[in-house]
């Protein structure tokens, strides 16, 4: 007979412990980098998202995110969805969707976008160009077009393309 109850180890009750097995998250499409101190030279393409932390020559076509961050140098032509840029770039960026560029970024080129939003600080010297989402090129305005008849009482306006 035990005192206060207690049982022997023998009659001990196994008691079973069931950890949960640890699930990995579905893994997005976080992209690649390239490392600060890497200088690459050369022509990179692809779907993904790309941050580039280093200095680059060459041309980005790329479809997805393209960041360039504070420290890097780029020289060449970039094409990406979106491009976001606090480093230094010498060239023509364009972003079929977007560019941003932060307070400490500097370019010099072309920028050719639908949409852009500069940060105070930022630095560009070049040209911009505002574009519609990727479609056809609107049509040329026609030279000779009739117009119609004035309305009496009203002095005629002529628009056209002189």
């Amino acid at each position: 007979m035990a005192l206060f109850n207690k049982k022997n180890h023998e009659e001990e009750e196994e008691i079973k412990f069931e950890m949960p097995v640890p699930r990995s998250p579905e893994v997005k499409n976080t992209g690649t980098y390239l490392g600060q101190n890497l200088k690459i030279r050369g022509n990179v393409s692809g779907d993904g998202n790309l941050t580039i932390l280093g200095t680059f020559e060459g041309e980005f076509d790329l479809k997805g995110q393209l960041k360039i961050a504070q420290q890097a140098n780029v020289k060449g032509n970039v094409k990406a969805g979106i491009i976001s840029v606090n480093g230094h770039v010498d060239g023509c960026l364009t972003a079929l969707e977007r560019i941003h560029l932060d307070p400490t970024a500097r370019i010099e080129g072309q920028i050719t976008t639908p949409k852009i939003s500069v940060m105070e600080g930022a630095m560009f010297e070049g040209e911009i160009k505002m574009n519609a989402a990727p479609g056809p090129p609107p049509k040329p305005i026609k030279k000779n077009a009739k117009s119609e008849p004035p309305i009496p009482g009203h002095p005629e306006v002529k628009m056209g393309i002189s």
